[in-house]
């Protein structure tokens, strides 16, 4: 069974080195699929600069490449990570993410097997350059900048080491860690492997360092934060074998999990909760394996929203990844209201794209839209797509064959409706600010509202009042320029949203510090 496995390891590890290059997708009615940049070689993942700058990494060369507007960056690449260990499916440079509080903090985090030992590295880096994006002249890595965030991540095997690092709706930071071959690892609370951790980077010290304790990194909220032992209480999921691909809904925190099968289940996992177990090795989809690793509570496991069996025994085993539709208030595109919140998937080697339509922890297959390719696959033609997310610009990005790509909609969608001419924010004051601010909204009647501080990626900074009732007229409220874990929002742009029966308006504002 084991050399099995490796044989469909080389093979996958060969497809993926000369796999032809990626074609338009067939995509439904009313969308297209249009290609960004070509030119890459083996990208592995890719996060963004606003809407219009992407950083992408690639698996081999350890090279991060910035594509602005469409096009390589006249500085090309940003840098090369130092110390990358590669040759085999899954070791390289695996991930990247960028801190949500740039250009303020114009960090990167990423995510790799190291050449100096049997480790991964979650590592943080600056930036230097153009960070804003006004010049158009490109982005530096200062490899002087290098702080590890963590060093001792376990990689005894050359597969099955995760890969996608992503920041949550809070700004904490998710780290995807597989069962590295260890079989039972996903089951012990203290090891990392077969995990997804939760961590807080906000109180690391600027510039290079040593690397901080597990304790500075615990963010409030992790379910296991009192475990006497320091790495368990970074622990936001378990029971997991390879999660390559996950994502986390703004909007709600939900979180979606393409965790990759074995020998004959892919599987996904749709979760609002923390600390679930989601039952690798005792599970594998939902077929049940055995009752061993200690495990006792079997019962008590999250079991996965959608499972689908491989094809059969000659297959070459898939590999599953995928990510939620998503948009924020400030997104004026991106696809149509019914597809906010759907999951899509994909596996890698069979190219179709599906999507899951999801209400009260249960998903299943949408129904054919028009124009559909096939009834159960929204697209097909995604082959070797090894990322794909949605982008802040509430479109579907991918990764495959050495292109960046990209399926839009075609309609204008996401414009809030107009809000009623007396109801709506009236101005805020001083404007720019480096301390407090007022906001005046008006409501035409009395009515259920909201107030919000959004930042210009869509994300929410802190909410200043829930969603009540409250009468006619004019009100004040303040902000004092702290996010919800009570720390000063970094210098910047933001929004004053409010929501009132079910439309918004909005004011901006300029922080300078």
């Amino acid at each position: 069974m084991f050399m099995i496995f490796v044989r469909r390891c080389i093979l996958a590890a060969l497809l993926l080195a000369f796999a032809p290059a990626a074609r338009a997708a067939q995509v439904p009615t009313g969308f297209v699929d249009e290609l960004i940049t070509t030119g890459l070689s083996q990208p592995t993942n890719f996060d963004f600069i606003g809407p219009n700058r992407i950083l992408v990494v690639e698996k081999t060369s350890a090279k991060i490449r910035l594509v602005d507007h469409g096009a390589m960056s006249p500085i090309d690449p940003v840098g090369i990570v130092p110390d990358v260990r590669t040759g085999a499916l899954d070791q390289g440079l695996l991930g990247i993410a960028v801190d949500p509080r740039w250009p303020a903090k114009p960090y990167i985090y990423v995510f790799y097997t190291a050449a100096s030992g049997p480790n991964l590295h979650l590592t943080r880096y600056a930036l230097t350059g153009d960070l804003t994006g006004a010049l158009g002249t490109g982005l530096v890595l200062d490899v002087g900048s290098r702080r590890e965030i963590l060093a001792d991540l376990p990689d005894d095997s050359p597969f099955h080491n995760g890969g996608t690092i992503l920041f949550g709706r809070d700004s904490t930071l998710y780290v995807g860690l597989g069962f590295d071959t260890l079989p039972c690892a996903p089951q012990d609370m203290h090891e990392m492997r077969g995990k997804i951790l939760r961590i807080d980077v906000r109180n690391v010290a600027d510039g290079p360092g040593p690397t901080p304790y597990y304790q500075e990194l615990l963010p409030q909220g992790n379910p296991f934060a009192s475990d006497e032992d320091p790495r368990t209480r970074l622990i936001w999921h378990y029971g997991l074998r390879n999660p390559w691909s996950f994502d986390v809904d703004d909007r709600n925190g939900t979180m979606a999990i393409a965790d990759v099968g074995e020998n004959d289940f892919e599987e996904i996992d749709v979760v609002s909760a923390s600390g679930r177990n989601f039952g690798y090795p005792v599970y594998e989809g939902t077929y049940f394996v055995s009752l061993h690793c200690g495990l006792t509570n079997a019962p008590l496991l999250t079991m996965p929203v959608y499972a689908y069996a491989h094809a059969d025994s000659s297959r070459l085993y898939a590999v599953i990844m995928g990510g939620i539709c998503k948009r924020e208030w400030s997104i004026t595109t991106g696809f149509p209201d019914e597809y906010v919140g759907n999951v899509f998937f994909a596996d890698l080697y069979e190219g179709k794209l599906r999507r899951l339509v999801c209400s009260n922890g249960s998903c299943s297959i949408a129904p054919p839209v028009p124009g559909q390719p096939e009834p159960g696959a929204w697209a097909t033609g995604l082959a070797f797509a090894n990322r794909m997310r949605f982008g802040p610009d509430g479109f579907f990005y991918y990764a495959a064959a050495g292109q960046l790509r990209r399926i839009r909609s075609l309609a204008p969608v996401g414009v809030p409706p107009a809000m009623n001419a007396q109801t709506g924010v009236r101005g805020a004051w001083p404007v720019p600010s480096a301390g407090a601010v007022s906001f005046r909204y008006a409501l035409a009647a009395p009515m259920r509202s909201s107030f919000a501080i959004v930042d210009v990626r869509g994300r929410t900074v802190r909410r200043l009042e829930e969603l009540g009732l409250r009468a006619a007229g004019e009100h004040v409220i303040a902000w004092d320029g702290r996010d919800a874990a009570g720390n000063f929002a970094p210098a910047g742009v933001y929004f004053g949203v409010l929501e009132a029966n079910g439309e918004r308006s909005s004011g901006r504002i300029v922080r300078t510090r």
